[in-house]
């Protein structure tokens, strides 16, 4: 099978795409916590100062991410996800950033659901909002300090954070297991790899090749260069109309707000080579496709999709097995982060990692009440909020004017 890569530097403006030195930030115990409306006029203003980037932001997440368990989520990554959210934001999206004796700790973009209700929202890869360890109950009390519009803050939802995350184990957390990641590692290369999968995984994975290759041309395409990240981007979107999501309304191209905001990060991440677009191509016709970004030396498929008509070819498996063969192996990436957690990934013998939904609540009787009244899917608990008579007591403690 052939390769072909595209990998040219960007050619955008030095203001825009220069890499900014990390300024070092020093990661003190959050101290305050304030929410700029993600449409507000000085969002907008930064946002559009250099055309479409968080240029004036960037330099904060350059210097926030020096840890891991400290940083939010990829700097560019993350400033591309908001950027690209601003055309088709709600007017109750907001930006939270954390700050630390004046300095920004962490920065989050977080949706308000009223009456002091927040949700943490994000685009893939993101470990939601970190908190460094031992800083937990300073950001809580930071948190729970706040005001956004009328309303203090009474309840936090995050999404999809893993076992280990700090603020799982905090007093009062509520979390619960929503789903799992898919991690394939492959630290002694494709063919280690390939001899841990079952005999049967094995064999089908390498006659999907020779099935292909046998009266077909193939050709696995690489594009890095952000200035062809667009087209690359566009042609993925071809090729997700034409696969099953097509019969269920499930294609990109229908959702404005996450293609937008994916488009945004893909360019971001590309001006410093990060980003990776993958293409299956047979007889000179895209028919798989993936949309990645590299983070912590892990590839992460943030979408992935395959043109139907080829499906019995399994092309979207043999896109996987050359993106690992090939471009991981040159690249000195050891692992494969899926994203989600999906059946037909176990052939591949990944580590599963399970993610939860964690619920945080203000401290007293108004988080009693907010945990009465804020977690979804607790019809029985609420049910007996209402049976006790605690329901009007629970919303009273819960009015702006109580506070």
């Amino acid at each position: 099978m052939r390769q072909s890569v595209h990998a040219a530097a960007a050619t955008a403006s030095p203001s825009q795409d220069q890499a900014t030195e990390p300024r070092a930030v020093a990661l003190h115990a959050p101290d305050q916590i304030v929410f700029v409306p993600l449409d507000s006029s000085e969002v907008r203003r930064v946002a559009t100062a250099t055309g479409e980037t968080f240029a004036a932001w960037q330099q904060y997440w350059n210097g926030l991410a020096l840890d891991e368990r400290d940083a939010l989520t990829d700097p560019a990554w993350l400033a591309g996800h908001l950027a690209g959210q601003l055309a088709v934001s709600p007017p109750d999206a907001f930006v939270m950033i954390v700050l630390a004796n004046g300095e920004p700790h962490t920065i989050a973009p977080v949706t308000h659901r009223g009456g002091g209700r927040l949700r943490h929202s994000h685009g893939y890869p993101s470990q939601s909002w970190s908190v460094a360890e031992g800083h937990q109950e300073a950001a809580l009390n930071a948190l729970f300090r706040s005001r956004i519009g009328d309303s203090r803050v009474r309840s936090l939802h995050l999404g999809r954070i893993e076992e280990d995350h700090p603020l799982r184990v905090t007093e009062g957390a509520v979390s619960s297991p929503v789903s799992f990641r898919s991690l394939i590692q492959f630290p002694d290369g494709y063919e280690a790899l390939l001899k841990s999968m079952s005999p049967s995984a094995r064999k089908g994975v390498r006659r999907l090749g020779r099935r292909l290759g046998a009266n077909h041309d193939v050709e696995m395409d690489a594009v890095t260069a952000g200035v062809e990240m667009e087209s690359a981007f566009n042609r993925y979107l071809q090729v997700d109309d034409r696969s099953w999501k097509r019969n269920d309304g499930s294609v990109l191209r229908s959702d404005v707000a996450q293609r937008e905001a994916l488009r945004t990060s893909m360019r971001h991440c590309a001006r410093n080579g990060r980003s990776v677009a993958h293409f299956l191509r047979v007889d000179g016709q895209d028919v798989a496709a993936q949309l990645c970004v590299v983070i912590d030396n892990e590839l992460h498929l943030v979408k992935t999709s395959y043109d139907e008509d080829w499906a019995n070819f399994g092309v979207g498996k043999l896109l996987l097995a050359e993106t690992i063969r090939v471009w991981c192996a040159e690249n000195d990436v050891p692992a494969v982060n899926m994203v989600t957690g999906l059946p037909w990934h176990l052939q591949w013998e990944p580590r599963q990692i399970t993610t939860h939904a964690l619920w945080l609540f203000s401290p007293g009787l108004r988080g009693l009440a907010a945990r009465c009244l804020d977690m979804p899917r607790r019809e029985q608990a609420k049910a007996l909020v209402r049976r006790t008579g605690m329901e009007p007591l629970a919303r009273r403690l819960l009015r702006p004017e109580a506070e």
